[in-house]
């Protein structure tokens, strides 16, 4: 590398002639080549025939690959020291074991003479596992490496909790604007899968995963860090590291690790097969481009926003509403003014009032610290008072006192707040979770992670050659992108339309809304919502009064009368955020969220209260649970995978294709849509006023708090509207209906269910007068469609079928996402399906992603546990610094906000999975893991994992799943007969045989067990769901006395194991051989030696 220290190590870089664009790159550090090498032993044998030391040898091997930095595994050399290999031109830095210990670790880092001569710090050793070094490299800019090395597999997992413990401290406790990179032999196989490992493996690991392997994964997951290893597409050879001497397999044990936002910073990472010190090791080098960004710019100056959270006051509210009623009654409007006219009256009068009684904050995010900003400032107010008399009088010691007081009481109430605030956050967090409430849940966990900071960022021309800077251009690109995006021309064949069968007028839809209508529909907005182009907040309308909601009710009925809306309850202004993943200079990586008049979807609520009792209901099929009252992903996520249970169980096959629409919501033929409604029995009146939601729309997009120019929005559903997803499950459902008309009785899945009786009694399926028959095709979640089969020619025409239904009526799918899973049955080997659409063949996979469950074709849950120990460790670390490191916040409280973020993220989708022990035992420790963390138990206290359960005053995890599981066979028992999950759960595959003997494991075995540990009667338990205040307060009754009498049973057995007395060897006792005569002290002896005794055998 080109040295050359200046202010720091390492040169300014050239600019990096891959960004091309008006703008330069960052400048950075070029070529800086880290290497990890476990060297087994630097210590020299007295006997040895090396021609040269150990350190001589690794430094010369050093120096010949180009490397500045390596990190060097089991050194050990004995405490803590250097030396300097002059002729080489490195100089070793160690760390190990006492003199007087065994030494079979110890960790290093050799560095360049010349690097380590301006290092401001020495490499500081924190044990004989981890070594750490801070490496300056310009103004402030630094990389801190760590080296280490891990227990092995059959270490004591003491060791090995120590070890992950003292190393997240350290990264921790690391600048949070240092670059971090881990070096070192982990002793751990992380495998392959990509999928569960988002962020932190790449694709292109090695092997299977193993526990040491888990444990790197949680960790590099927990902290944001990325194993380059994986990153790069190569040779095996230039992967593994190391070969088992017994297999002769290799594998790969040695990383390097990298922060994930600074992976960009490596070129390659590769092993050097050519690197040799007497080792059965081999050396991992990684070559680095170290880039500095620039400090972010943030956007523009704030928008000023009304400060509606003073509204939660009974007297701003009276105030708002008595300012609204005097200049309302004071205002007279013609009857025959325009709604134009009367709309901008009636928004003047509003933002005049609202302005005048509540004022104006400029705060972009809210805390706990905004929220109760009121009671904040009357405290800090007392301080200041007090501390104004203490300055007036220093020597007055009552003053002081009073002063000192007043600081206590302050600190004591913001802690207070604080805890009161997380409390209430955590609560409302479980409850959406509980209640499947998925929009409220997310909105939560929004003010959880907290406030977050939108960058401005450059965006690629259109033809993608330059990078555009200033902000008129980018407001120019986001215009033209959505513009294009919302003008897509897409028609419905009309031979589609004229197979829909016309239904009758339903003329009670023409009616005049009732102010009845107008206010439930104001009560329906949800507080928090972010203001349209009006600028009025929901908050305003739910508390202006009845003068204001009269209004409001006046102005729709002249609306509803003349046919006409004004423009600002059409128009949209888009907000873009990134995808998180992709390049963020190009805008197809961005998700538009659309703000809405909060009058305009007042009027839409309006209209969807009034369709869906009387149209939706009755053309929506039972397998479409998307966006619909008492459904959720867990309703379908349940539906496959008991379809994929009872095909194993009754040996038949299973074809299931994953249909992924290309932009389906924006892409929807508005004059189709129109016409559906038409033909479904929607009156003029009525579908007028949706007609005029959606047709001269127009769009603005907003950057650094900057509006684009209107463009014309003219295809697809109104994104934002509370319409748009029940017009769009009404439209792609005569879509679906065409695409079955084709379709024969062998193309789907059959089940014979009957619901009374038993559910553990298959007896009574065998009465054929008595069952009936489900035919299931697709199961449905908005446009996420999963279509099913039980031979390929089978999904062949099934698919081929939806292809071309969604073509005729202008929706297009996706042949790159859409991707084909199979299952074969028990007895068959798996053969890759060929299942295409037109000419192209659909992707085979052995995994898919459902409604954020993982699906496998074996029906097992375990790369599903693997991808939710993934998110749940993500969740955990992002909220190390905010809630669980923070001194402010009562252990209750840091609990609570587990409970209701970590373990919900964790145990997402668990209604529906069949546990053995080894996901049990993988499960527990991570909860172990985490609440020992949160509550600063270390692994030296020797606290039992009963202990740490009392402690937290939390169950286990086998406790929430059986909770969980009980609850949710309850709620599907309550659902009504010709609902799916509760078909697929009472009943059976119409076709097909259960082998001889006892089946794998299915979810009504682990339900029974379930209800056999709670002591609930399994024949009766079915009676008790009926009702469901009943049997949630049976089933936390039970699962709680079950929980209690598991940590007894484990503490009982750990006592037993205690007090066990260990019988002594019998030094008399021997084991001769009976072919040489032999004798071994032991019987396994006896048995080893047999194995390789030759004598007295044949020849």
């Amino acid at each position: 590398m080109n040295l050359g220290i200046l202010a720091g190590i390492f040169p300014s870089g050239r600019p990096n002639t891959r960004n091309s664009g008006s703008t330069p790159a960052p400048k950075g550090v070029n070529g800086l080549r880290l290497a990890c090498w476990n060297v087994r032993t630097m210590l020299d044998s007295t006997d040895s025939n090396h021609p040269q030391r150990r350190s001589a040898l690794v430094a010369h091997e050093l120096s010949r690959l180009n490397v500045d930095i390596a990190a060097l595994s089991e050194v050990r050399f004995p405490e803590v020291g250097s030396l300097k290999e002059q002729g080489a031109g490195y100089t070793l830095f160690w760390s190990g074991k006492p003199q007087s210990e065994r030494r079979l670790s110890g960790v290093g880092f050799m560095i360049q003479n010349t690097i380590a001569a301006k290092l401001e710090n020495l490499p500081t050793g924190h044990s004989d596992r981890i070594m750490s070094m801070r490496l300056p490299l310009r103004k402030k800019q630094y990389i801190t490496l760590f080296s280490v090395y891990a227990p092995t597999l059959q270490a004591d997992p003491a060791d090995k909790d120590k070890f992950y413990s003292d190393l997240r401290n350290l990264v921790r406790s690391t600048p949070a604007d240092d670059k971090v990179i881990i070096l070192g032999d982990f002793n751990a196989r992380v495998g392959r899968d990509s999928e569960a490992w988002k962020g932190v493996l790449g694709k292109h690991g090695v092997g299977n995963c193993n526990d040491n392997g888990r444990l790197l994964l949680e960790f590099c997951t927990e902290m944001q860090l990325t194993i380059t290893n994986t990153i790069f597409q190569q040779r095996n050879r230039l992967k593994t590291t190391w070969m088992h001497p017994r297999s002769r397999h290799w594998h790969l044990l040695d990383y390097i690790l990298v922060r994930q936002r600074d992976l960009g910073d490596v070129l390659h990472t590769r092993v050097m097969p050519s690197a040799e010190c007497h080792t059965d090791h081999r050396l991992v080098r990684c070559k680095l481009n170290v880039h500095f960004k620039p400090k972010p710019k943030l956007g523009g100056p704030p928008r000023k926003k009304l400060h509606v959270d003073s509204l939660k006051s009974d007297k701003v509210r009276a105030d708002l509403q008595s300012n609204l009623q005097s200049k309302l009654e004071g205002s007279d409007c013609a009857t025959d003014t325009c709604p134009e006219t009367l709309w901008a009256q009636l928004k003047t009068v509003i933002l005049k009032s609202s302005e005048e009684v509540l004022g104006f904050t400029t705060k972009k995010n809210k805390d706990w610290f905004d929220e109760n900003d009121s009671e904040i400032q009357q405290l800090l107010a007392k301080k200041r008072t007090a501390h104004q008399a203490h300055l007036a009088q220093p020597s007055c010691p009552i003053k002081k006192a009073v002063f000192r007081s007043a600081c206590s009481h302050l600190q004591r109430k913001l802690r207070t707040i604080q805890n009161r605030w997380w409390t209430s956050l955590a609560e409302k967090t479980q409850l959406c979770a509980d209640n499947g409430d998925h929009r409220g849940f997310y909105e939560a966990l929004k003010a959880v992670y907290g406030p977050t900071h939108q960058l401005v960022a450059p965006l690629r021309s259109t033809d993608g050659q330059s990078l555009l800077t200033d902000k008129a251009s980018i407001l120019n690109r986001w215009s033209e992108h959505f513009q294009t995006l919302f003008s897509v021309n897409r028609t419905v064949d009309n031979s589609a339309l004229q197979r829909i069968h016309q239904q009758p007028l339903k003329e009670e839809l023409d009616l005049l809304p009732s102010l009845e209508e107008v206010i439930k529909a104001v009560d329906q907005q949800k507080s928090g919502k972010a203001a349209g182009v009006d600028g009025i907040p929901p908050e305003v309308w739910k508390h202006g009064g009845v003068a204001l909601h009269s209004k409001l009710h006046e102005l729709l009925v002249h609306c509803w009368e003349q046919g006409k809306l004004p423009q600002d309850l059409r128009d949209a202004v888009i907000i873009t955020l990134y995808k998180n993943k992709g390049e963020k200079a190009d805008c197809s990586n961005y998700r538009g969220i659309t703000l809405l008049s909060i009058a305009g979807k007042i009027l839409a609520r309006v209209l969807l209260n009034r369709l869906v009792p009387a149209v939706a209901v009755h053309h929506l099929p039972e397998s479409q649970c998307g966006f619909r009252a008492n459904r959720g992903t867990t309703d379908m996520v349940f539906v496959l995978r008991q379809l994929q249970e009872k095909c194993r169980e009754q040996n038949k096959g299973l074809y299931i294709t994953f249909v992924d629409l290309s932009k389906a919501f924006d892409t929807v033929s508005r004059k189709g849509l129109w016409e559906i409604l038409e033909r479904l029995g929607c009156p003029p009146k009525f579908l007028n006023m949706v007609i005029q939601l959606h047709e001269q729309q127009r769009g603005q997009v907003r950057s650094s708090n900057d509006l684009s120019e209107h463009f014309p929005v003219s295809n697809g559903v109104k994104q934002g509207c509370v319409l748009a997803p029940t017009l769009f499950t009404i439209f792609f459902s005569m879509m679906l209906q065409q695409a079955t008309e084709d379709l024969g009785d062998e193309d789907g899945i059959y089940i014979r269910y009957r619901t009374d009786g038993s559910l553990f009694n298959l007896r009574r399926l065998q009465a054929h007068t008595k069952t009936l028959e489900q035919l299931i095709r697709e199961l449905l979640f908005a446009d996420d469609a999963a279509l099913v089969a039980h031979t390929e020619p089978a999904m062949q025409r099934v698919t081929s079928c939806f292809a071309e239904a969604a073509k005729l009526f202008g929706l297009e799918v996706s042949l790159k996402k859409t991707e084909v899973l199979h299952q074969p049955a028990p007895q068959e080997a798996y053969r890759t399906p060929y299942i295409t659409i037109g000419e192209t063949e659909l992707k085979a996979v052995q995994q898919f992603t459902y409604l954020g469950s993982t699906i496998s074709s074996d029906a097992r849950i375990d790369k599903e546990v693997d991808n939710r120990l993934a998110k749940a460790n993500s969740a955990f670390g992002r909220l190390y610094r905010r809630v669980w490191s923070s001194k402010h916040l009562k252990k209750g409280t840091k609990v609570s906000v587990y409970r209701a973020v970590v373990l919900t993220t964790l145990l997402y989708g668990s209604e529906s999975w069949v546990t053995y022990r080894q996901h049990l035992r993988l499960l527990e420790r991570f909860h172990q893991r985490c609440l020992r963390s949160i509550l600063n138990i270390h692994w030296s206290d020797y606290v039992t994992n009963v202990e740490v359960l009392e402690r937290a005053e939390i169950t286990s995890i086998e406790a929430m799943l059986m909770k969980t599981q009980l609850r949710w066979a309850g709620h599907v028992s309550r659902m009504e007969d010709h609902r799916l999950p509760k078909i697929i759960l009472y009943g059976e595959l119409s076709t097909g045989h259960r082998n001889r003997g006892a089946p794998k494991k299915r979810f009504k075995d682990t339900l029974k067990k379930s209800l056999q540990c709670c002591n609930i009667d399994y024949h009766q338990w079915s009676a008790l769901a009926a009702d469901r205040g009943t049997w949630r307060h049976t089933v936390h009754q039970a699962v709680s006395s079950f929980d209690k009498n598991r940590r007894t049973d484990l503490q009982e057995k750990r006592s037993r194991r205690k007090n066990r007395t260990v019988t002594a060897p019998n030094p008399e006792s021997s084991f001769p051989c009976s072919r040489c005569g032999r004798v071994c002290r032991s019987r396994i002896g006896l048995v080893s030696h047999q194995r390789a005794c030759t004598s007295g055998l044949n020849p």
